[in-house]
């Protein structure tokens, strides 16, 4: 959506994409990787515990800057996988935070006791909408 309309959004894959951020352009992290670069890519549970962990190759800081990012400023989720048990302890890892800002997450269809869930939980609220339409919608406005 972004590239259709385009505009600059800053991707980080790696460590060294988090020199190159901006307060003042769009960022989108892609903490799982990209397919792009199979050597980003979390894949395993055990992938995933190092991430979460802070020992995946070339991914210590990025998990470090989600934590942050997370504890200061909203935050928008689109196309993350809200069941993935990685997600849920990195949630969990910030939950309750003094500083602990609101997050938001794009969603279609979740079940609504779910969707309170997460929100009384963790202080996500979930936006029922499919990612693509949300996000050319978010770029009209």
């Amino acid at each position: 959506a972004f590239r259709q309309a385009d505009l600059p959004l800053h991707v980080v894959v790696n460590d060294t994409d988090l020199s190159f951020m901006s307060a003042d352009q769009p960022t989108l992290i892609k903490l799982f990787g990209d397919w792009q670069q199979p050597a980003s890519l979390v894949v395993t549970e055990q992938d995933q515990s190092m991430l979460l962990n802070g020992r995946f190759p070339n991914k210590a800081a990025i998990i470090d800057t989600v934590r942050l990012a997370l504890k200061t400023h909203a935050a928008l989720f689109i196309g993350i996988n809200l069941r993935d048990t990685a997600i849920t302890v990195l949630f969990d890892s910030i939950t309750g935070s003094q500083f602990q800002q609101p997050a938001f997450a794009v969603w279609s269809g979740m079940d609504v006791q779910e969707a309170e869930a997460w929100r009384s939980n963790r202080n996500l609220t979930i936006i029922d909408d499919h990612p693509a339409a949300f996000l050319q919608a978010l770029l009209n406005t």
